[in-house]
């Protein structure tokens, strides 16, 4: 039973922390993570400093061990509602260590 527990790669938790992790500025266009526990976020921001917040966040849980870093990072302008928008484009990558954080 020890080892089925340890095995489990049930993402339920890892998911809650990210999503509960998310500054108001930033949104994400995609997320995956494959079968070897890396994991992919894609998404925007209206400021820099937003996707740098959510990064400590994320990286200061039990669940990435520091991992997540920007693959991809750059300033993009859009017509939004007439208006011209800045916002920044991104990609973070990174491991997932463990999927619970009660087991070490």
């Amino acid at each position: 039973v020890d080892e089925i527990l340890k095995t489990r790669t049930n993402p339920k938790k890892i998911l809650e922390k990210v999503a509960r992790s998310i500054p108001e500025d930033v949104w994400f266009n995609e997320m995956s993570i494959n079968d070897k526990n890396e994991i992919s976020i894609v998404g925007g921001s209206y400021t820099p400093r937003g996707v740098g917040e959510f990064i400590a966040v994320i990286n200061d849980s039990p669940y990435f061990g520091g991992s997540i870093t920007p693959a991809k990072q750059e300033n993009k302008k859009e017509m939004l509602d007439g208006v011209m928008s800045n916002f920044e484009q991104f990609e973070l990558k990174g491991k997932i260590i463990n999927y619970d954080m009660r087991s070490k």
